[in-house]
């Protein structure tokens, strides 16, 4: 795989750890990483947990909502790289809110704002990148967008949501030279077994074993490189099988 020294990466953190450790592989294949949300303070802590464990001093913070304009004092610190230019922008997407038993409320209010703010983050990420011809947008988010769990209808429509903006919006902005990707992850648990995400039984899963939130940070990576540079408006999945096998 080709380094991702010299680019820069915004990262925008969900609530679960994933967000950190997706940030944590774009630093260890060499690029720079902003951490943006809407909580500055809380940006700033995630920053500081970052450069402590990953011992890189190519880490940052920023607020979201005032768009590229708060990122600005940190893309400068960026040494040598010419002010705001985004490389790469990763929407981690947090599908965890609560289900609720009347399904209408839950699939139009919260599910519509949710969509809202990723399609927001993308729209953001276009506008740095579109006028340099280049960029990569990477929204990460789970395989209830493909594979339905009784249960987790409001989390399916997001992720479906997110890929069908993913598949859009790689068309629309491939003739200027921005690709859009996603990819949708089961199966995922932390160092000390916390879940992230659905966790299916393991007999469910074909390779027969839990994944690493180091499968998906390479995952991301690999689609922000060069190497993946003829991919665009595509999803992929990282499961371990489980969705190839709900085919059978």
């Amino acid at each position: 795989m080709n380094s991702l020294h010299g680019k820069l990466a915004v990262v925008i953190p969900d609530r679960t750890r994933l967000g950190r450790e997706v940030a944590i592989g774009l630093l260890e294949h060499g690029a720079s990483v902003i951490i943006a949300g809407s909580d500055l303070e809380a940006a700033n802590s995630e920053a500081r947990l970052l450069a402590d464990r990953s011992h890189s001093y190519n880490v940052r913070s920023a607020r979201l909502e005032s768009a590229v304009s708060d990122m600005q004092p940190a893309l400068q610190m960026q040494h040598e790289r010419r002010a705001a230019a985004i490389d790469v922008w990763v929407n981690i997407d947090d599908c965890s809110a609560a289900p609720s038993p009347d399904l209408a409320p839950q699939v139009s209010s919260v599910t519509t704002d949710h969509l809202s703010d990723v399609a927001g983050r993308c729209r953001l990420a276009a506008s740095r990148m579109v006028p340099r011809g280049s960029g990569v947008i990477v929204n990460v988010t789970s395989v209830l967008g493909v594979l339905h769990e009784l249960g987790s209808s409001h989390a399916g429509v997001q992720a479906a949501g997110i890929l069908c903006l993913t598949r859009t919006l790689g068309v629309e902005l491939a003739a200027a030279g921005v690709r859009v990707v996603a990819i949708a992850y089961a199966g995922i648990s932390a160092a000390d077994n916390e879940p992230i995400g659905i966790m299916p039984s393991i007999p469910r899963i074909p390779l027969a074993r839990y994944g690493q939130p180091r499968d998906v940070s390479e995952a991301v990576a690999f689609l922000a490189s060069d190497d993946a540079s003829f991919i665009t408006g595509e999803t992929l999945v990282v499961d371990g099988g489980l969705t190839s096998y709900q085919m059978f």
